[in-house]
């Protein structure tokens, strides 16, 4: 009895170990190494992650997409929350890996393997090591990396590609990126690690070791017969009890009684019309006495007016713009034209407060101040100062016309030169852990007083050298348009924003002892109406005021 028993756990423990060495049909969670391919007839944006909030990567042609007609056969892992993680060729010989949606499976061909499998990852905690890490969606060919991950920065380890870690991190402040990371760069078991405490001394008193457990013998189950189940009980078969038919009753029958005879119509007889006689003409008899009209006196026309010296188009327009600092303010343009709608003003770092003095052509005319009431030719409330620059809109309405000039406020130190640019931003590089800012600037033609100047180009370049400068690290960045400039919490933010059309892709770039210390969108304001029947008067310029050696503002071209 003890053998028989003995054998049937040998069998048992050998079956587990046969189960145990059987491959797993299912595919490892994180594994990247193997996919299925296919090919889609329609084109899709490609995001980092499976979601429109994820990072979207940018190619030399534009936005990153997928081409149905050269991005080819792509690698397919699997599906996401709807979404349809692939990797396909690039133009430009580089390779890109992100999420499309999951309707491209609707118009897939060239089909080879699953392609609607979902995805499993390890979502493991882990961290950057020291020295940071670029992040890329290029694994394959080129590696050129879309954002920079810190050291220490905590990120979630979702997989593996070869010798790529497949990770999940934040490449700005509220934006989520998935790509891949050098293995040796990414270290799993949780968040940046604690410095350990320091070992403890052990005291010259030896630690008395544990006596080793003496093993208890395995004693094996005894075995004891199975008791037959019992025989299951047979209920009896039912058969259904056949009704009586129910015998069919004849309808009786019931004759059809038939339809009268109609009457034929009879058709009128036809009588002609009887003809009525036309009236006779009688001629009108002229009136005798023949009428008498007024005898016509010309009317003395009233003297022509002189024209006014304000046409009415310029009941919106300001004739002067001045300001409380001319011994350290530098605006530029440096003489305020009523056309010029956008100005840079720029003081002593000593200067706390400035207030603006708006003279309108219309004296009926309703003046704000970033939205306080101000009277023509009277000072505005003081605005207060701060290191970060600020936006002044100065509104004229007239009746249901309105018309808004911008200030940009920018303080700088008194024994610094601050250099104000206009130019459009080609590129923002890395080097060496610093931002530069590539830069092609530009010369910008203000109009003048003049209606007859006609429409003409806002800008013109000169030159095709673009001019590399480093952006300070608590650079005070802008983008938009002039009147709805929104601020960006991070570079990040910024080079996600600044190429999009908000109406001009020109900026102030303000440069303080050679570093980019604010970015600011500048618009070239049209010269207004064409058509106006008489010239609008020439205002005063303002004088250009006097400041100290090096403290003059330049406009560089």
């Amino acid at each position: 009895m003890k053998q028989h028993g003995r054998l049937l756990c040998l069998l048992v423990v050998l079956c587990l170990a046969l189960g145990l060495c059987l491959p797993a049909f299912s595919n490892e969670a994180g594994d990247l190494n193997t996919y299925a391919r296919a090919h889609f007839t329609r084109s899709f944006s490609v995001y980092t992650g499976p979601g429109t909030e994820y990072f979207r990567a940018e190619f030399v042609n534009g936005w990153a997409s997928y081409w149905w007609d050269y991005s080819g056969v792509a690698k397919v892992w699997g599906v996401e929350n709807g979404w349809l993680m692939i990797g396909f060729n690039v133009n430009g010989g580089r390779t890109c890996v992100g999420y499309i949606s999951a309707n491209a499976l609707s118009c897939a061909d060239q089909v080879s393997g699953t392609l609607d499998q979902p995805l499993s990852w390890l979502n493991l905690p882990a961290y950057i090591a020291s020295g940071g890490a670029p992040i890329t969606d290029d694994p394959e060919r080129d590696h050129e990396r879309f954002a920079y991950l810190s050291g220490g920065q905590n990120v979630t380890l979702l997989g593996y590609f070869g010798t790529w870690a497949y990770v999940e991190a934040n490449v700005a402040t509220t934006i989520r990126a998935r790509g891949f990371v050098r293995s040796s760069s990414v270290i799993s078991g949780g968040s940046t690690p604690i410095t350990p405490r320091p070992t403890a001394v052990p005291t010259s008193a030896p630690v008395t070791a544990r006596p080793t457990a003496v093993p208890t013998p395995y004693v094996w189950p005894t075995w004891a017969p199975i008791t037959p189940a019992p025989t299951p009980y047979v209920w009896p078969t039912w058969a259904p009890i056949t009704p009586a038919p129910t015998p069919y009753v004849y309808p009786t029958w019931v004759p059809i009684t038939p339809r009268p005879t109609a009457t034929p119509f009879v058709w009128p007889t036809w009588a002609p019309p009887t003809q009525v006689p036309y009236p006779t003409w009688a001629p009108i008899t002229p009136s005798p006495t023949p009428r008498t009209y007024p005898t016509w006196v010309p009317v003395t026309p009233r003297p022509t007016a002189a024209p006014t010296a304000i046409p009415y188009t310029t009941a919106t327009l300001l004739a002067s713009l001045s300001h409380n600092c001319p011994n350290t303010g530098e605006m530029l343009p440096a003489a305020f034209s009523p056309y010029q709608r956008s100005y840079v003003l720029t003081v002593a770092s000593w200067v706390t407060r400035v207030c603006f003095t708006p003279t309108a052509y219309d004296p009926t005319a309703y003046i704000t101040v970033n939205g306080q009431y101000v009277a023509s030719g009277r000072p505005s409330s003081y605005i207060t100062l701060t290191d970060a620059p600020k936006q002044v809109d100065i509104v004229v309405r007239s009746g249901y016309n309105t018309n808004t000039y911008t200030v940009f406020l920018q303080r700088r130190p008194s024994e610094a030169d601050t250099q104000v640019h206009v130019g459009s931003i080609s590129t923002i590089t890395q080097s060496g852990g610093n931002y530069y800012l590539m830069c092609d600037l530009v010369n910008v033609q203000y109009y003048g007083n003049d209606y007859s100047l006609g429409s003409r180009s806002s800008y013109s370049n000169p030159s095709t050298a673009l001019s590399r400068y480093l952006i300070n690290a608590n650079c005070d960045l802008w983008y938009g348009s002039v009147n709805g400039a929104m601020h960006a919490d991070d570079l990040m933010l910024f080079m996600a924003n600044y190429r999009q059309s908000w109406g001009s892709n020109l900026y102030y770039i303000i440069v303080l002892e050679d570093e980019v210390v604010a970015i600011l969108p500048y618009e070239a304001e049209s010269s207004g109406p064409l058509g106006a029947p008489y010239m609008a008067p020439t205002p005063t310029p303002t004088p250009k005021p006097t400041v100290k050696p090096g403290t003059q503002n330049r406009l560089h071209n």
